[in-house]
């Protein structure tokens, strides 16, 4: 995540988005939206912790940014990102929790929308497209085969930004990335396999329904072990850990009455799902349990 380069070309303008199909289908809407010409459009993918690693080329023009919030475990990353950019930022989309005056100032080129479903739909563009977007994001709602097949390659190699960058292709109308992304996407089948072994170790502990997936040896489907939890208990945890940043918590909700994000007093996210610190556990139990 976060490489400086997903393909070579001039680089006027550089586009960041977030590496979920949320922020790939944000990538290609600001295209669209804004004429960026793929030959001089540099686009690079990052989750919120590693924009710290994000390289901006001199020669950069012009900087957009989709679907990347707050980092809530480091606030000041995201400060010093922003301050990189500099006078070059043209726009930031996004649609979570945690932006404040602190952080972005008085900063014209933000456009932020925490009420809506996706980060798709603040940018606006393609119904189809947004509508995937939001399902995505929410979970609310049914993919269309397109956006299946997107998130099935992605899935395949999460850490793979050229398959980000094939799908962003074939968004666009570039068929011959279809092949590509159809060849990863056989591989999806072991990581759905792992993921259904993993729910079925799920124990319902009160309200919450959690899982302990540090020992997997395999790739998983962090959303839908998220996805099979609720259909357990109304509170789902996992237990992961990121090969760079260790151990951790994912908490998702299907109550629309909880605010995961002010709950667990985080400074970004989703209402719906969020992530904190492993030792945070004791604490995540018992305000699940109780709330």
């Amino acid at each position: 995540m976060g490489s400086p380069t997903c393909h070579q070309q001039v680089t006027k303008n550089f586009l960041v988005a977030h590496g979920d199909l949320d922020g790939i289908i944000s990538a290609v809407l600001a295209i669209r939206r804004f004429g960026l010409p793929l030959g001089e459009t540099e686009v690079v993918f990052v989750q919120p912790f590693t924009v710290n690693e994000v390289v901006i080329p001199c020669e950069a023009e012009k900087v957009y940014v989709v679907d990347v919030a707050v980092n809530n475990r480091d606030p000041e990353m995201t400060r010093t990102f922003i301050s990189r950019i500099g006078g070059r930022l043209v726009w930031w989309f996004d649609h979570h929790q945690g932006w404040t005056v602190e952080i972005i100032g008085k900063n014209p080129a933000f456009v932020i929308d925490a009420e809506a479903g996706s980060c798709a739909e603040v940018i606006g563009g393609e119904p189809e497209l947004v509508a995937d977007a939001i399902a995505a994001d929410t979970r609310k709602g049914e993919l269309s085969e397109r956006a299946q097949l997107v998130e099935r390659a992605m899935k395949a190699n999460m850490s793979d930004d050229d398959i980000r960058w094939l799908a962003v292709r074939w968004l666009l109308g570039d068929e011959s990335a279809r092949d590509g992304l159809e060849e990863v996407a056989k591989k999806y089948a072991r990581i759905q396999a792992e993921t259904e072994r993993l729910a079925a170790t799920y124990q319902v502990i009160g309200g919450v329904a959690l899982v302990d997936a540090r020992e997997s040896n395999h790739q998983y489907d962090l959303t839908q072990l998220l996805l099979a939890g609720q259909e357990q208990a109304s509170f789902a945890v996992v237990q992961t850990v990121h090969p760079r940043h260790g151990e951790g918590l994912t908490i998702a909700t299907s109550r629309k009455d909880v605010n995961l994000v002010e709950l667990f007093g985080l400074a970004s996210g989703a209402p719906f799902r969020v992530s904190v610190q492993a030792d945070r556990m004791e604490e995540v139990l018992a305000k699940l349990e109780t709330v």
